[in-house]
């Protein structure tokens, strides 16, 4: 039962960091674009389409590297923050790699959108499910003092009958 709670949280925390990577990275996109609105009427679903667009961008392109992280911080269970920072910015770098982002030379602007939002992400995932990572493998925890446990965990045994 543990184990299904472990994936769930997995899930949930994936697709958060997949958000927070979407929402860094149309921001950073965007900003600059920004400063050079007119003010005026601008339609009112933009943004969202805008972020949605950039979590499943993120989200498509990060699942598996993002599942061989998460699959070795869950066998060797790692809670390191730093483990899950370092490990969401190789991911962006591996991202930015597979889509010809180092062809033309060396894109520093995109570079850095790229890892500080698998930074964030890594941050985020680390938050939600990351700092759990292993628990499912625990022993489970006894609740009730039972003589049968208490023998087990060497706690007060019976007495010897055979006396002096």
């Amino acid at each position: 039962m543990r184990i299904i709670g472990r994936l769930f949280a997995i899930m949930i925390g994936f697709f958060a960091a997949a958000f927070a990577a979407g929402t860094v990275v149309t921001v950073a996109i965007l900003f600059p674009a920004w400063s050079d609105f007119v003010i005026g009427a601008y339609e009112d679903g933009l943004f969202g389409v805008a972020f949605t667009f950039g979590m499943v961008f993120v989200s498509g392109f990060a699942l598996l590297p993002a599942l061989v992280l998460i699959l070795i911080g869950e066998i060797v269970p790692v809670r390191s923050v730093i483990y899950y920072a370092l490990g969401g910015a190789i991911v962006a770098l591996v991202i930015l790699v597979s889509l010809g982002g180092f062809v033309n030379g060396f894109a520093r602007r995109e570079s850095e959108i790229m890892i500080g939002a698998g930074i964030v992400a890594g941050l985020v995932y680390w938050l939600i499910a990351g700092r759990g990572a292993g628990h499912w493998r625990a022993a489970p925890i006894v609740l009730a003092a039972s003589p049968q446990n208490l023998s087990q965990a060497g706690g007060p045994s019976k007495p010897d009958k055979t006396g002096p």
